[in-house]
C-alpha cells in the first residue's frame, strides 16, 4: 500500500489482486459465516503476502530506524486516530442504546484497537520492520541459504498457525497466528523480486503461480468447511506468482493516487457497513452479502476520495 504518487516500476496485476482481496475482506466483514466464500477466503492471506513483499523489497537500503519511522506514521498514527473514531462510536452507540460503555471496551483493544479489523495496522508495522529486519540478515548468506531459511521459517509459520501442538491461543493476537504465513512467504518472494528472479523466470513462475492457485481453488471448492489456511494460502502464493510472470510497469501518477485509497477502504469500510446494518434494520430490507460488499466497497471508496480533500488523508 504505497501512499507515494510517483511513477516507480510496478506491477499493475498485483495492485489489482490488492483490490480483489480487498474485496474478499469487505465480504467477510459482511458475513463471515457465508459459504462459499466471495473469493473463498483467499483476500486476507493474499493481502498480507503483498504487503510483506512491500515491507521486504520496496524499503531496500533504508536504515532500520529510518523505515520504522516512516511505517509508524504510515501504520501506527492511522491507528491511534480510527481507534479514536470506532471507540467514539462505540461510546455514542452505548448512549443511544442506554448500556454502560465499558460493555465494548477491553484491555486487549491497546494492542488490537477499538474495533477488530483494525488489527491489521500495529501487526504490518511490527511484522514489516521484523521480516525487513530478517531480509537485511539474510542478504549477507548465499543466495541457498535464504531460500532454505525462508522455507524453514515458512514451515515453523504453518505449523503454529495450524496449531500442530495444541498450544493455548487464549492472548491477545492469539487468533490471529492464522496470518504467520504470511511472513515467510511475503519474505521469500519479496527476496526473488529483490535479486531478479521473479523477472528472469517470468515463464515458470507463472506455470508455477497457475497449479498453485488452480490446486488452491480446487481444494477450497471440494473442502471449504472451516478455515484451510494451507489451501488459502496456496491459492494465494499462486496469484501473487502469476502477478509477477506479466512483470513490471512504469504506473502513471494516477494509478498511484488511486492505489493509495486503497488503505483508507480498509479503514474506513467497517463504518460505513454500521451504518448501511442501521438503514437497512430500520428499512426492514435485505441483500446478498456479494452486492452488500460491492455496494461498501463503492461507498468506501468515495469516502475516501472525500476524505484525501480535507487534512483527514494524513490518517487514511
Amino acid at each position: 500500500m504505497s501512499s507515494s504518487p510517483q511513477a516507480k516500476p510496478r506491477i499493475y496485476v498485483l495492485d489489482a489482486l490488492q483490490w480483489l482481496a480487498m474485496l474478499d475482506i469487505v465480504a467477510f466483514h459482511v458475513d463471515p459465516e457465508a459459504r462459499p466464500r466471495m473469493l473463498l477466503g483467499i483476500g486476507l492471506p493474499l493481502f498480507l503476502i503483498t504487503t510483506i513483499i512491500f515491507s521486504v523489497r520496496q524499503q531496500a537500503g533504508k536504515s532500520l530506524v529510518v523505515l520504522a519511522r516512516r511505517r509508524w506514521g504510515r501504520l501506527m498514527w492511522p491507528w491511534v486516530a480510527w481507534s479514536l473514531v470506532y471507540g467514539i462510536y462505540y461510546v455514542v452507540k452505548a448512549w443511544m442504546d442506554d448500556e454502560r460503555t465499558f460493555l465494548y471496551l477491553e484491555p486487549e483493544m491497546l494492542l488490537t484497537g477499538t474495533e477488530d479489523h483494525l488489527w491489521f495496522l500495529p501487526f504490518a508495522f511490527v511484522a514489516g520492520l521484523t521480516m525487513y529486519w530478517v531480509a537485511a540478515r539474510l542478504r549477507k548468506l548465499p543466495a541457498a541459504g535464504r531460500d532454505i531459511f525462508a522455507l524453514v521459517l515458512l514451515l515453523l509459520c504453518f505449523a503454529v498457525a495450524m496449531n500442530v501442538w495444541g498450544w493455548s491461543l487464549d492472548f491477545p493476537y492469539g487468533d490471529k497466528v492464522f496470518a504467520l504465513p504470511s511472513l515467510a512467504l511475503g519474505l521469500l518472494i519479496g527476496r526473488w523480486w529483490e535479486s531478479g528472479l521473479l523477472d528472469r523466470r517470468r515463464v515458470p513462475m507463472g506455470i508455477v503461480g497457475s497449479i498453485l492457485a488452480a490446486a488452491g481453488i480446487v481444494w477450497l471448492v471440494m473442502h471449504d468447511q472451516g478455515d484451510q489456511t494451507p489451501a488459502r494460502y496456496t491459492a494465494a502464493t499462486g496469484f501473487v506468482l502469476l502477478a509477477f510472470s506479466f512483470g513490471t510497469r512504469r504506473v502513471p501518477g494516477w494509478w498511484m493516487h488511486v492505489h493509495e485509497m486503497l488503505f483508507g477502504v480498509y479503514l474506513v469500510h467497517v463504518l460505513l457497513l454500521f451504518l448501511y446494518y442501521s438503514i437497512a434494520d430500520a428499512a426492514g430490507f435485505q441483500m446478498p452479502f456479494q452486492l452488500v460488499a460491492l455496494l461498501i466497497m463503492a461507498v468506501s471508496i468515495g469516502a475516501v476520495w472525500l476524505i484525501h480533500k480535507t487534512p483527514m488523508k494524513k490518517v487514511t
